[in-house]
């Protein structure tokens, strides 16, 4: 069991605690279950990357390069074509 500041941090506890986006989401598009499953799965994979990201800093740091050097080289493409 993973606990930070003295918080469970688990996976089964942080998505059982987290509510539901299709919950938020509009009737319409609620009433069909594939995008019901399909916002579900997306929710749960953003949650446990979140968890991912605050477990281990060093995946922290190469996500930040990642996207500082993805901003350049877009800047310079930009800029040079």
């Amino acid at each position: 069991s993973a606990s930070y500041n003295g918080f469970d941090d688990t996976d089964e506890n942080t998505l059982s605690r987290v509510r539901s986006i299709s919950s938020i989401m509009p009737s319409q598009l609620n009433d069909s279950r594939k995008v019901n499953r399909a916002v579900n799965e997306i929710d749960k994979f953003s949650i446990r990357l979140g968890l991912f990201l605050k477990r281990y800093p060093i995946a922290r740091l190469f996500v930040i390069i990642y996207m500082v050097l993805l901003h350049l080289w877009v800047l310079i493409v930009l800029l040079t074509y």
